[in-house]
């Protein structure tokens, strides 16, 4: 299985799940032009081996960063995957175009070899959720714009061999910050966006329960203005201790480039961790 993040951040958020049969999206927060554009200049470029064309978009929640481009891609016979709160709040289904089909919380969706599994997350939207995506050997799950951790989240993004985190705001940028009171507000609300200390909050508790280590953990969500990657990878790195897992950053305006999700290593009941520095 390949992750590719293709944007991450308040103006457009979508990333892209490649096995061997099946391409899906995670979220259309991009015109499905710019879509299509990044997908081709990472994917098809000359000399490359033949891959699953993009076949269908599981969105998240309504919000315009998220299904700005889900109209466009239904138009060129993508399947869209929402829940109904969400297929109603974004109005998917009343403009004619978009075909939704409707999935919901802990009920799994088998799409081409790709089963996705859908986990309600609290944040203001209609019915928000996350993903756990499997091929049947590796797990990967995707928890973006999510207002705080909870035992029940920690509980169904166990035994990841990656994760996909929001790391969206340091707390301290955020409240001394030139936003309006108002949003700040929101974004530290219970139904608004992970910190960074909350963010470690949940790997922490993933972790816990978790029987394997992933391999990769990608920081996402970040804003511009309430905070910076090192501040973001060095609270997760907190939470990792020494297991030798790869923290990168997903970015708004660059494409993460494709990447191999490997097998977590099972996690050690004793002793210490050899931390690879990467």
């Amino acid at each position: 299985m390949q992750l590719t993040i293709l944007a991450s951040g308040s103006s457009g958020n979508t990333l892209c799940i490649e096995s061997a049969e099946t391409c899906v999206f995670i979220d259309a927060g991009l015109s499905g032009r710019r879509l299509r554009e990044r997908w081709q200049r990472l994917h098809a470029r000359p000399g490359a081996p033949a891959r699953p064309q993009p076949s269908a978009a599981f969105l998240t929640h309504e919000h315009g960063d998220h299904v700005a481009g889900a109209d466009e891609l239904a138009t060129q016979g993508l399947q869209l995957y929402a829940t109904a709160g969400t297929a109603a709040a974004a109005r998917l289904s009343s403009r004619g175009r978009a075909q939704v089909r409707e999935l919901g919380p802990g009920s799994p969706i088998i799409h081409g070899d790709l089963t996705v599994l859908p986990v309600s997350v609290p944040h203001d939207a209609a019915a928000p959720v996350a993903y756990v995506i499997s091929d049947g050997k590796r797990k990967l799950g995707v928890i973006t714009d999510c207002g705080r951790p909870s035992p029940e989240l920690a509980g169904a993004f166990a035994d990841c061999d990656a994760l996909v985190l929001e790391t969206n705001h340091d707390r301290a940028m955020l409240l001394g910050g030139p936003y309006a009171e108002r949003l700040k507000r929101r974004i530290a609300s219970g139904e608004g966006h992970l910190s960074n200390a909350q963010a470690a909050e949940l790997l922490t508790a993933i972790l816990a329960g978790s029987r394997v280590q992933p391999a990769l953990l990608i920081c996402a969500h970040l804003s511009k203005t309430n905070n910076q990657p090192a501040l973001a990878v060095a609270a997760v790195r907190a939470a990792l201790g020494r297991r030798p897992t790869r923290v990168l950053v997903a970015e708004q305006d660059e494409p993460l480039c494709p990447l191999t999700i490997e097998a977590g290593t099972p996690q050690a009941l004793g002793g210490k961790q050899l931390d690879l520095g990467f």
